[in-house]
């Protein structure tokens, strides 16, 4: 039987399948530093690969409730801003973080499971590479962290916490990989180059990160353990969260019963204290999107700078849309929850990506990152893209 000729038509669709896949991909690693990736421009491409693609008849055929409620949630907290100008900056990045939804959407649907394991992999060994170069160019035992940080602050210009969370990113999908792809030979790439970025994270000293790689290994066992031991381990997990969050609110007491010192976390409770003192002038309303830093609400007695947000995004959702809001978005994130499909995760590497990012985000909230920006929205709505594909996995 003769092969099936290979149309100039097939080679320019695959064509738009990888770079579509690779645009997509390339934002999910490095949209965290995306002053440094621009990644941003890879967002537009994929955007605009996806909507030529039937990518909005995707999103409106199943989410058109989230595109109204969020229409919604702006439009609130825009007429409860006490800066409306301010709000409706974050609001944008709010929607600019959205419209990642349609091609994680198509992807989830339509892409092959082995170009997922491809091009995870691939583009996670680029990262990886770097950081490699990194790790030589800057290697010095006694000052290697401080070394790292100083690079990130002076050459990339970014937040040293924005490349962790590149860094974690990269390590949760090497991870994915290592679960589903189809070779050994990709599973132990994988595996050798996740070992070096746990040891590279060491060097990264984040606590923040570290939880919330703890919180997303928990819900990792939760996929696959049995029934019995189910609730075990879902009720370790919320003691986990909530002993951090307490100890974080707390750190004197903590100090006082263990003789631990938690150094930064007593700035901490103090940003957590100002943030609730703050929600309580606008407990249903909130003070708007994206009013925090300019409002004076981070600025603590004894430093210098002030904080332009919480560092919890749990607290920044409340102070800035208050209770109606965080309700309205509660109500998104629940539509947006019911097309998530666990068999996708339990099986392909890309929805099981998109778990393990979305579970990291939400865990690195309790210590870390502004929620109502673009690299934090645009990657929850990857993450839950990533999981809502129509397509039974048997189907690939």
């Amino acid at each position: 039987m003769r092969n099936p000729k290979i149309t100039n038509d097939n080679k320019y669709s695959n064509l738009r399948q990888h770079t579509l896949l690779a645009s997509t991909l390339y934002v999910l690693i490095t949209l965290p530093i995306s002053d440094a990736s621009h990644a941003p421009w890879a967002g537009l491409l994929a955007l605009l690969l996806a909507l030529s693609d039937g990518g909005w008849r995707r999103v409106m055929s199943s989410h058109r409730t989230v595109i109204y409620l969020t229409a919604g949630l702006i439009v609130f907290s825009l007429l409860t801003s006490e800066l409306p100008d301010k709000t409706l900056t974050g609001s944008y990045n709010y929607l600019r973080g959205m419209l990642l939804l349609p091609p994680a959407l198509l992807l989830a649907d339509r892409a092959d499971s082995r170009q997922h394991a491809q091009w995870l992999l691939g583009l996670s060994m680029i990262a990886v590479t770097i950081l490699i170069w990194l790790t030589i160019y800057l290697y010095d035992e006694a000052r290697f962290s401080n070394a790292l940080y100083d690079y990130c602050n002076n050459i990339l210009d970014e937040n040293p916490h924005n490349l962790i969370n590149s860094v974690a990113i990269t390590l949760l999908c090497l991870i994915a990989v290592t679960i589903h792809a189809h070779q050994k030979a990709m599973r132990f790439t994988a595996l050798a180059a996740s070992i070096f970025i746990l040891w590279l994270l060491v060097y990264l000293r984040s606590e923040g990160t570290w939880l919330a790689l703890g919180i997303t290994l928990f819900a990792l066992l939760m996929l696959y353990i049995r029934r019995k031991w189910f609730f075990a381990t879902a009720t370790m997990l919320i003691l986990i969260i909530a002993s951090s969050q307490l100890v974080f609110i707390f750190p004197d007491w903590f100090h006082e019963h263990t003789s631990v010192h938690l150094g930064g976390f007593q700035t901490r409770a103090q940003i957590y204290t100002a943030t609730l003192q703050s929600w309580l002038e606008s407990p249903w309303t909130g003070h708007g999107i994206n009013t925090f830093k300019y409002l004076g609400i981070g600025q603590i007695p004894g430093i210098e700078t002030p904080f332009i947000h919480p560092h919890e995004i749990y607290l920044e959702i409340l102070v800035s849309v208050g209770i109606l809001g965080s309700a309205l978005l509660a109500l998104i994130t629940y539509k947006l929850l019911r097309h998530v499909r666990l068999e996708a995760v339990r099986s392909t590497p890309l929805a099981m990506t998109g778990y393990l990012v979305t579970i990291y985000l939400a865990g690195k909230g309790l210590t870390d990152m502004k929620f109502f920006s673009l690299y934090p929205i645009g990657l929850f709505f990857l993450g839950l893209g990533f999981m809502s594909s129509r397509i039974t996995p048997r189907a690939r």
